[in-house]
């Protein structure tokens, strides 16, 4: 599964073709004309949507794809797709997408403005800013206990034995560590 120019692509191993499933709809503008080409005259402005990831839950047929407008869901293998609600998320921006293995599987998503996680039966997404800056979402991680959040700000570790509403912490540091040490030394 790999997003790229516009469209999500399911390839094979064996066969090695490739299936789009998912391709953004382009304005008239944009198709080539008859000798190929594009109108380079015309002013160049951001693409409507764009696609930024994908993630597939490996129990089941569902696939979850990111674009600059919110996220959407496919429960067959990415034969049809549907817009998950937006309620809750702070940035339809979705720079990344993670399934967490848990029971059930937990959706997160990181966005323009902080990180949320999708809740399947109130069918609405939980906003995680506590302790943890609202500012970009570079990437998402996640350990079997711990969900690792890297942002403009730094990186900021969750711990995800804790409530659904977790608490991010920023991630000690080596010179964080070496510095406890000295602790209850006077200052200088």
């Amino acid at each position: 599964w790999v997003v790229a120019g516009g469209g999500l692509f399911i390839g094979s191993l064996g066969t090695g073709q490739w299936q789009q499933r998912f391709g953004l709809v382009r304005s008239p503008e944009d198709a080539p004309d008859e000798t190929g080409q594009t109108d380079d005259t015309a002013e160049t402005e951001e693409p409507l949507e764009r696609l930024t990831a994908v993630a597939r839950d490996p129990t089941s047929a569902a696939a979850y794809l990111a674009t600059s407008r919110g996220v959407y869901r496919s429960l067959d293998q990415g034969q049809a797709w549907q817009r998950l609600p937006q309620s809750g998320l702070l940035s339809t921006s979705v720079s990344r997408l993670l399934l967490a293995a848990s029971s059930p599987t937990v959706l997160y998503a990181g966005t323009a403005r902080g990180l949320a996680r999708y809740d399947a039966a109130g069918q609405q997404w939980q906003t995680m800013t506590e302790g943890l800056a609202a500012s970009r979402v570079n990437d998402v991680a996640a350990t079997a206990t711990a969900l690792w959040v890297a942002t403009d700000e730094g990186l900021y570790r969750a711990d995800l034995n804790q409530s659904p509403a977790v608490t991010a912490e920023p991630a000690p540091t080596a010179s964080a560590n070496i510095l406890a040490h000295f602790s209850q030394e006077p200052t200088i």
